[in-house]
């Protein structure tokens, strides 16, 4: 919801003074790599929750609570925001080349 919604946290002190199409290709550049690690995050946390789900991975305590679930939790989450993210740099790309022929602000 952050990440559609464009809520994070950013850092524009040197970014706004950019023209607006430099703007936009600093937001793909940002968005790309802000993809690429979150893609090694969900690889990376799709084997652990499949190592969890094959070891029948339990919390041990008063009461054993199953690890499986919050690991696949996190995955699915980590799919969502690489999804928002491939969405992102799509609109960006697609407002970038309709913006081509327009001259900057």
């Amino acid at each position: 919801f952050t990440q559609a919604s464009r809520s994070h946290i950013r850092a524009e002190m040197l970014v706004r003074f950019f023209p607006s199409r430099s703007r936009l290709i600093a937001d793909i550049f940002t968005h790309v790599v802000f993809l690429a690690i979150f893609l090694f995050f969900l690889v990376e946390g799709t084997v652990q929750a499949i190592s969890s789900w094959e070891e029948k991975e339990f919390v041990t305590g008063l009461i054993n609570i199953p690890r499986y679930p919050a690991r696949w939790a996190i995955v699915a989450g980590e799919f969502l925001l690489c999804l928002q993210l491939i969405f992102d740099v799509a609109d960006r790309l697609m407002t970038l080349c309709s913006t081509k022929g327009a001259g900057d602000d």
